[in-house]
């Protein structure tokens, strides 16, 4: 029997989805991250999902969401010991990145995680990929256009950024063109604000070394491949 209850079907949606990713964490537990959520990366959240937020304060609270989502892909990279003296000529036992790193926007919404990332890591070279969908087709293919990418790349660490999640088109074609050019695909960190088990399922699927940060998991792809509750 169905409930016409509108908070038990939102609750069952939620339940659904939890469920779902799980399974996509076991199933892949080095390649795939979903950020733990806090009260108040919730409450970003609800401000930049909904629908009567202006866009002045989206950018505001998308920044925050997206500051603590660059902080959170980062820590699950290699880190080598770096011990360092204090003002106080005492030893501090310190980490730093086994490599060096580097970013590639996928073109044009990965752009809008360009000045978070520069928030948090000083310097870093970012490069861009343009891939765009064709919405006049139901399945919504992706289609390659230009690429500039930083000439360290092959010998980084590499965030590759995009906003959204959701058939996984445009990741698929920017990470063969990151593989076309030396990277390594265990040198390859999706990073993601908002994502779908299916999405995450056919890049994990593909490409197992490749890692996965995201900062939400949601429930699925509607009939019109847009992110459900999105």
């Amino acid at each position: 029997m169905t409930s016409d209850n509108p908070q038990t079907n939102h609750n069952s949606t939620a339940q659904k989805s939890c469920l779902t990713c799980e399974h996509l964490l076991q199933k892949y537990p080095n390649s795939l991250f979903i950020q733990p959520q806090t009260s108040h990366l919730l409450s970003l959240h609800a401000k930049i999902r909904n629908a009567e937020t202006n866009r002045q304060d989206f950018v505001f609270y998308a920044d925050q969401l997206l500051r603590h989502l660059i902080e959170f892909s980062i820590s699950k990279l290699e880190f080598q010991p770096k011990p360092v003296t204090t003002p106080t000529q005492q030893i501090f036992n310190g980490v730093e990145l086994k490599n060096s790193l580097c970013a590639v926007s996928i073109l044009r919404a990965g752009e809008s995680m360009e000045n978070s990332l520069r928030s948090v890591v000083r310097g870093v070279s970012i490069g861009k990929i343009l891939i765009q969908r064709d919405e006049s087709i139901a399945s919504k293919p992706a289609r390659f256009y230009y690429s500039k990418l930083p000439q360290n790349i092959i010998d980084t660490n590499v965030l590759l950024m995009d906003p959204m999640l959701a058939t996984g088109n445009s990741v698929m074609l920017a990470i063969q063109q990151l593989l076309q050019v030396g990277v390594k695909p265990e040198n390859i960190t999706f990073v993601n604000l908002i994502s779908v088990p299916e999405g995450i399922e056919r890049i994990l699927s593909n490409y197992p070394k490749i890692k996965i940060v995201t900062g939400m998991c949601d429930s699925h792809l509607n009939d019109q491949k847009f992110i459900v509750p999105g």
